[in-house]
């Protein structure tokens, strides 16, 4: 028998979690936000093994579409696994996920697949603690004021996970294409946030003078225009640079990295606006968070000027400021 040898090894027993298994978990941002820290310092450390994401791109009804294989290993975590992930933004036409995919997690010893599980929900937590992360880090302190463009899974779970992480907020502003999906977000988050949620009739209204805006859309056109930022403002965009200005996207950046990888984990728009004059921007800075500070030491020689800040006490944390 061509199995014979098979037959005799020890069976693997492999773990089967569906969405309502994950769901049923019932995570917390705070547990999600800690894991994430944690890959992210290892990230930043070097003590990872994690390549460029690779993807085939059925067009389906958008040309957007795509399906991506994501490994990685994470030494100190002793974690390694691989996404398979699609995007097919038009999902929600028949009341089907935008996100969907499957997730493989292996021994580390061994290289046995240990579960195979629904990556879909997991996928949104991950994405929002990594926006909340660079909104906490990148904030004012005493910020009251969230904009978030794009209402679906992932607007939901980055309102959730950023006013998580910023609890001086007091006032969100939603804005979506959809009436529906604005209406459904403020009756489902006013179950956990006790302030203010108003539904803005357009993208300015909603992102004009924000103290944190948010994008979680699937547009190719920019959403925020540099004029809409006020001094002290952290913008983060979820769909790498899509939403921010092109001025604001030659200051690309990741929170994975702050070398060249940024490619690798979780890529995000990361925008400080900072008022026009030195003297403000020291004082800007001094009010900063304490992960900042070192940012004082980087002055734009003139407006959209791009060079690399020093890293702050988040290893992991590359933010790139910009003089309006």
């Amino acid at each position: 028998m061509l199995n014979a040898r098979f037959a005799l090894m020890k069976s693997i027993d492999v773990l089967l979690l569906s969405r309502q298994d994950i769901l049923n978990l019932d995570l917390t941002p705070r547990e999600v936000v800690q894991v994430v820290e944690s890959a992210l310092r290892e990230h930043a450390a070097g003590t990872y093994e994690m390549h460029p994401k690779i993807g085939v791109h059925p067009t389906g009804t958008d040309p957007a579409n795509f399906i991506h294989a994501m490994p990685a290993y994470l030494k100190l975590l002793g974690a390694c696994g691989l996404k398979w992930v699609a995007g097919f933004a038009r999902n929600y036409q028949r009341d089907l996920p935008n996100v969907t995919g499957v997730q493989v997690y292996n021994d580390t010893e061994t290289g046995t697949p240990l579960a195979i599980m629904d990556c879909g929900y997991l996928t949104g937590l991950r994405t929002a603690a990594v926006s909340a992360i660079a909104a906490r880090e990148g904030c004012r302190e005493g910020a009251e004021v969230l904009a978030l463009a794009g209402c679906g899974f992932e607007g939901t779970m980055h309102l959730r996970f950023i006013t998580h992480e910023i609890p001086t907020i007091r006032r969100v502003r939603l804005r979506d294409i959809r009436e529906q999906a604005m209406t459904t977000l403020r009756k489902s988050a006013a179950s956990y946030f006790p302030g203010e949620i108003e539904i803005c009739p357009d993208t300015r209204s909603c992102l004009e003078g924000a103290d944190v805006i948010s994008t979680c859309t699937n547009g190719e056109e920019p959403l925020v225009r540099p004029e809409w930022f006020k001094p002290g403002a952290v913008a983060v965009g979820s769909k790498a640079d899509a939403p921010l200005p092109p001025r604001l996207c030659t200051a690309r950046t990741s929170l994975s990295s702050t070398t060249c990888h940024w490619p690798s984990i979780s890529t995000r728009s990361v925008a400080i606006a900072l008022p026009r004059t030195a003297a403000p921007i020291l004082s800007f800075l001094a009010e900063c968070r304490t992960s900042m500070a070192p940012l004082v030491n980087w002055l734009p020689a003139r407006s959209g000027d791009a060079r690399t800040p020093t890293s702050g006490s988040l290893p992991f944390l590359s933010a790139w400021p910009f003089v309006i």
